[in-house]
């Protein structure tokens, strides 16, 4: 993307989307797994009722906040790659 005119904040902004798409697509299945099995985890939790909004809204937002840190990273070194380095490569 850079060699064809692309702005570093581009770039990151679209290596960070595409590491976001399958772990949000994941949360979303893995609450509705968590709603779902209420019931069996019901004995096990202590002081929390088992459909709780906080602690999934917590939960959630720790995994997505791992998940954007995870992603920045890669981002950050494919939006410094100078375009000529990247066009003499291939």
């Amino acid at each position: 993307r850079r060699p064809l005119g692309a702005r570093g904040a581009d770039v990151q902004r679209m290596v960070v989307g595409r590491g976001l798409a399958p772990v949000a697509a994941g949360l979303a299945c893995e609450a509705a797994a968590a709603l779902a099995g209420d019931r069996m985890m019901a004995a096990l939790l202590y002081g929390v009722r088992p459909t709780d909004p906080a602690t999934y809204a917590l939960v959630v937002a720790a995994l997505l906040a791992t998940a954007v840190l995870a992603a920045w990273g890669p981002a950050r070194r494919a939006a410094r790659i100078e375009p000529a380095a990247t066009l003499r490569g291939e």
